[in-house]
């Protein structure tokens, strides 16, 4: 579990208000334990494979990025998906719409055969919060473990299980599902694009020509130092200018 204090107006007797002090809560399931638990289970390695099913590209393992990764992929190597998406725990058209909003973050292992994956024994929760912390505190704490393991998989990490057996896995990232404004969010760009200039997180292209351009080639490719720079650039300005940069940057 994590906390924050965050500072809310309360309205008290005779219509007064103070400062008072609220704890911003999120929650997250460490992922070596998980993993832990799940490569000690008898079905998940029976059903454990990394192999290449032929030159079309049929499943994740297929894909030119897996295949010529740079830590190799083997037998040993652990594939993971991230999703995340919101959800509300109250009546989503009643008055209380966004109030109660939680964003949750699961994972799956790739490894185990595609039609088993969509089943909720192999669907991991991760992390949840409120949304609004979220995205005002950001998502780089709360996943602060899932980062730290998945660096730590990236040399080769051993798991001990409950027959004394020590096994070696490395493993990577290889994709994060969800929807505009999650992915958005999660890749740390502007959550509402509608009335961005430059609506695509991946390149320059305008708002104005995104109905005649059709492929990569066409436009202008973003790079993660220009990026870096209108972060630098933004994070100088004041209220008024970062609503004007913000639209014409995602």
């Amino acid at each position: 579990m994590l906390a924050k204090s965050v500072p809310v107006l309360k309205r008290v007797k005779d219509n007064k208000c103070r400062l008072i002090e609220k704890h911003a809560v999120g929650f997250y399931v460490p992922l070596k334990d998980q993993l832990t638990a799940l490569l000690a289970l008898p079905e998940f390695q029976t059903g454990f494979d990394n192999g290449m099913s032929s030159d079309l590209c049929y499943d994740f393992a297929d894909a030119a990025y897996v295949r010529q990764h740079e830590i190799g992929v083997t037998s040993t190597t652990l594939l993971l998906r991230l999703y995340t998406d919101d959800f509300e725990v109250v009546n989503p058209i009643g008055a209380h719409r966004k109030k109660h909003k939680i964003t949750a973050f699961y994972w799956t292992l790739l490894n185990i055969p595609p039609e088993h994956r969509s089943k909720l024994s192999t669907i991991q929760l991760l992390a949840m919060a409120k949304s609004q912390h979220i995205r005002k505190f950001g998502v780089q704490k709360l996943l602060q473990d899932f980062n730290n393991t998945l660096n730590k998989l990236w040399s080769g990490v051993n798991f001990c299980f409950d027959d004394g057996q020590v096994h070696l896995y490395n493993g990577f990232l290889v994709c994060a599902l969800a929807d505009t404004p999650a992915a958005q969010l999660l890749g740390g760009f502007k959550e509402g694009v509608g009335s961005a200039i430059s609506p695509c997180r991946s390149c320059d292209v305008k708002q104005s020509d995104m109905a005649r351009l059709f492929t990569s080639a066409e436009c202008s490719m973003r790079n993660r130092d220009e990026h870096c720079n209108r972060l630098t650039h933004l994070s100088q300005q004041n209220k008024r200018g970062f609503e004007y940069w913000s639209k014409h940057w995602v």
